[in-house]
């Protein structure tokens, strides 16, 4: 059998363990290729055809709607599939989130450099409206990367605490309202209480109070607000303080929400 170096690869091989393709240029009638050459030329062409493959691609979903569904139905049955597939979306996924992270600079001006704790922010505050534009998180990323990191809105690499305390730290600078002084003051107390006066996080102890956030120690926030609580703090002033919940700085609490646990604790086992 003919062995022979692939030219993008470099790869030694036989033509058995490479892609066999019909070709009217070749003496053979057949062309060769391995599979990572295969893929990096599907990949080049895809880069550069972008908008006409999602448009073929819908033309044919509309043209043969039960051949989509055939196809969509025997990948997404298949659990084991579906695993691998969302394993490779992650991991895509945070490779790219610390490509954005080192292009800003990859640390905070408080100095936290942990990329979990990490986020993009829009120096005007106008993130909300950008965001409904071009996507949240992973779709945000993604956009930065399209356009080279170039945006007419200006960007800013910070932590979530900081980002939280920027947020916040506008809010007060502008006429507070009774009701706003009333769930500052109301959530003042609910960290003194689960806090037990000492008004730090639980697990990093950061005792900036712009920082400090309530947390459900067992998780089950995002359905719990759903029941009609429009104040977590207000909530639980009212409710006597019912047992369940932490204060956690926001750079923990995030990390425990996305990650299943705060990069502290995982440290401290290591």
């Amino acid at each position: 059998m003919i062995s022979k170096d692939m030219r993008l690869c470099k790869i030694h091989g036989t033509h058995d363990s490479w892609s066999t393709y019909r070709s009217a240029t070749c003496v053979s009638g057949f062309r060769y290729i391995c599979k990572f050459c295969s893929k990096q030329k599907r990949s080049k062409w895809f880069q550069k055809n972008r908008e006409k493959s999602k448009a073929d691609n819908r033309l044919y979903k509309k043209q043969n709607p039960d051949k989509a569904k055939l196809y969509r139905d025997r990948y997404f049955k298949d659990s084991d599939w579906v695993d691998r597939k969302n394993s490779r979306l992650r991991q895509s996924n945070w490779e790219r989130k610390l490509r954005v992270q080192a292009h800003f600079g990859g640390t905070c001006p408080c100095g936290e450099n942990e990329p979990r704790f990490l986020c993009v922010d829009h120096i005007n505050d106008d993130g909300k409206y950008h965001r409904k534009e071009v996507g949240i998180t992973a779709g945000f990323y993604r956009w930065l990367e399209r356009n080279n990191f170039v945006s007419d809105r200006p960007l800013q690499l910070l932590c979530h605490s900081c980002n939280q305390k920027k947020t916040i730290t506008s809010i007060n600078s502008k006429e507070l309202s009774k009701y706003s002084i009333r769930r500052k003051r109301k959530k003042l107390m609910a960290i003194s209480h689960y806090s037990n006066g000492r008004f730090e996080c639980a697990c990093c102890s950061e005792n900036d109070l712009d920082k400090l956030s309530l947390d459900h120690i067992n998780g089950g926030g995002t359905k719990h607000r759903k029941t009609g609580i429009y104040n977590l703090s207000v909530w639980l002033v009212k409710n006597n303080f019912p047992p369940g919940f932490q204060v956690l700085c926001y750079n923990c609490n995030y990390c425990k929400g996305a990650y299943g646990e705060c990069m502290h604790k995982t440290r401290t086992k290591k």
